[in-house]
């Protein structure tokens, strides 16, 4: 629905829009992996055994989501360039970062630091594709 309304309120501004997510996209899945290594820290259902992953997994690692850090750049130039889109967007990131939590994936830091880093991260090429339209 919110790719619809993109196309209806962004108009002739729409393929940039889906241009600056993929590359913001691209960009994050070459970070967060990375991040990952880095601090090397555990799920919550491998340092809780009472916890039970209730999804396969990635990667072995959880800080920080690499989930919520994709969506959050994603939606980034989405923000930007529709302000509209704000409510629905921070829905949908509030939304997989829950889910992250409840499947014993993520300690709510791993999601928080996600979307904190996705977004810092997406902001220089989202301001940049999309003020240079």
């Amino acid at each position: 629905m919110l790719g619809i309304g993109i196309f209806i309120d962004a108009r002739y501004h729409a393929p940039w829009i889906f241009i600056t997510a993929a590359i913001n996209a691209a960009i994050l899945h070459i970070i967060y992996p990375m991040l990952k290594r880095r601090f090397r820290r555990r799920r919550p259902f491998q340092v809780d055994p009472g916890l039970k992953s209730l999804l396969g997994t990635l990667d072995e690692y959880s800080f920080p989501s690499g989930h919520v850090m994709t969506l959050s750049g994603v939606l980034l130039p989405v923000i930007l360039s529709l302000p509209g889109a704000i409510l629905p967007s921070i829905t949908l990131v509030a939304t997989m970062a829950w889910s992250r939590i409840a499947t014993a994936h993520h300690f709510p830091g791993d999601v928080l630091a996600g979307a904190f880093l996705g977004t810092v991260i997406a902001y220089p090429v989202s301001h940049l594709m999309l003020h240079s339209i």
